[in-house]
């Protein structure tokens, strides 16, 4: 799914959090949102389903929680509160449970809910756009004010959580891990240093200590041969494969959650699960769109740098 929606300057929190509820779980008819909504400016497409239910409508003050499965486990599910409880920001906080009668989460992701982390967002002064991808594997949000793109406060670009693959033996459904990650996209992107992104506490090194995980770019196959900077991604507005038949051809990177000198391997990607990817900075524009393999990507990243792929719903 593939979402627009802009609301006019007053808009309230509590609408803006309900719209956005409502497109993740289903809802494709824009007239249906709230009054707050400039229908003119938005937009809901959908060939992929959004794939996410209402799990706690009264999960906190302009909170509303919604829950996927998980792609290798359909009993279990991950969790993701849309947090708009203060003025300026929305936070898409993950958990790996979340009771809906106590309205508590438990195993929240490190990160998920920084201020620095959140979609800027000030409704009751500005005109708030919000592009919004999403399907049963991810929820990716960026944010603008005023017609201005805003993002996180931290990186500029969007936040989201993606589930990932399994690749430690002791990460098993069996044994009840649930393979999803937060990242500040933007962070990752433009950063010097591989983006603070965070799973859940039950991530493991070598020794079976719980530590916090990276999310970098790799070549396939090759884990020590990944780039760990946005300065080392191809950035040439040539940098194209020739594939078969000869035609220019955008090089996609899957996106690995590894933590180099921590975890003797990374623990999954989120690119084979979730489809968001990396890709030179070069060729494209940000908003740019691109088809692989039959499938539309929609390329952004953070302050127009383009360095993200993701499934246009």
């Amino acid at each position: 799914m593939h979402a627009i929606l802009e609301w006019a300057s007053g808009a309230t929190r509590a609408n803006i959090v309900n719209d956005i509820v409502l497109v993740l779980t289903g809802t494709t008819d824009k007239a249906s949102l709230s009054a707050n909504l400039t229908q003119a400016n938005s937009s809901i497409t959908s060939s992929v389903a959004a794939g996410w239910t209402l799990h706690d409508a009264s999960a906190g003050t302009n909170i509303q929680c919604v829950k996927a499965p998980i792609a290798d486990d359909g009993a279990a599910y991950k969790y993701v509160c849309i947090d708009h409880s203060t003025t300026s920001e929305l936070k898409l906080v993950g958990y790996d449970s979340w009771n809906a009668s106590t309205h508590v989460g438990t195993g929240k992701y490190t990160g998920s809910d920084l201020a620095a982390h959140s979609q800027q967002s000030t409704p009751a002064s500005y005109v708030i756009k919000m592009r919004i991808y999403a399907s049963a594997r991810c929820i990716i949000i960026l944010a603008y004010r005023s017609g201005t793109r805003y993002g996180a406060t931290n990186g500029g670009g969007p936040t989201g959580i993606f589930e990932r693959s399994r690749t430690q033996p002791w990460d098993t459904v069996g044994n009840g891990y649930i393979p999803s990650v937060w990242s500040n996209l933007g962070s990752f992107v433009t950063s010097s240093t591989p983006t603070t992104c965070s799973s859940h506490a039950t991530a493991k090194n070598y020794a079976g200590t719980n530590v916090q995980g990276y999310l970098n770019p790799c070549t396939i196959g090759v884990s020590a041969n990944y780039f760990t900077t946005a300065s080392e991604f191809p950035s040439s507005a040539s940098a194209f494969f020739k594939n078969a038949s000869g035609s220019d051809t955008i090089p996609m990177f899957p996106i690995w959650f590894t933590n180099p000198g921590t975890f003797v391997a990374p623990l999954g990607d989120i690119s084979s699960i979730s489809d968001v990817w990396t890709v030179p900075r070069g060729p494209m524009a940000d908003f740019d769109e691109f088809t692989d393999n039959g499938k539309t990507y929609t390329v952004f990243g953070s302050s127009g740098t383009g360095c993200i792929a993701v499934r246009k719903g």
